[in-house]
């Protein structure tokens, strides 16, 4: 989300090959203002395939006048996957981006979703679509940038990885303010120079 110490848990996902640990810490950074569920516990009912008592939960948070349309669609898509009903996950999701393809939040979602089903293509171009939907919201949160990133390094491309940071580093210094030695640009720096040893490591080999 905005500039926050968020790096090192991520980086510690990724290295427990746990992504959907990665893909749950980037949403509530990103919505930690309004996300369906802080917690976690919709989308601990979901990994338990305690399917039904999410549509309930998800029915629940449809009916508060303060939900977040674009969310509820991504819910129901996750719900199905939970179900084993892949074509139906995909369709509700094709479906929502009819409504909302031009909300960032909704792209960053769709990214998510892409990156949980393991289609990194797709979750990339998503991740990139979504930064660039927010063009005109500047400051921009970073998340999409992190997700970026984290793809690559998953990819076992660190240079590009790196260079995902570079971007991060432009954004916190010329959207956010931020300077040489801030504590958001130092953590940037240090994961980037970390990709950075990593991608020439990989030459070496």
């Amino acid at each position: 989300g905005e500039p926050r110490l968020t790096a090192f848990t991520m980086e510690k996902a990724i290295q427990a090959k746990n992504l959907s640990r990665f893909l749950f810490l980037l949403r509530i950074c990103k919505y930690t203002h309004f996300t369906l569920d802080k917690s976690g516990f919709m989308d601990n009912l979901i990994s338990d395939h305690r399917t039904q008592e999410a549509k309930r939960y998800l029915e629940m948070y449809q009916a508060l006048p303060t939900h977040k349309p674009f969310l509820v669609p991504v819910y129901h898509a996750y719900i199905a996957l939970a179900e084993y009903d892949v074509a139906k996950a995909d369709a509700i999701m094709e479906k929502a981006l009819e409504t909302f393809g031009d909300h960032s939040g909704f792209l960053f979602e769709t990214a998510q979703y892409h990156a949980r089903k393991c289609d990194y293509a797709k979750a990339l171009t998503y991740y990139e679509a979504s930064w660039k939907a927010e063009e005109n919201q500047k400051p921009r949160y970073t998340d999409a940038l992190q997700g970026i990133a984290i793809i690559h390094e998953i990819l076992g491309d660190a240079r590009k990885a790196a260079e995902t940071y570079d971007r991060m580093i432009t954004c916190l210094k010329e959207e956010w303010g931020y300077r040489d030695g801030d504590a958001a640009v130092v953590e940037a720096e240090r994961e980037k120079n970390r990709l950075q040893g990593l991608s020439l490591g990989n030459h070496r080999k």
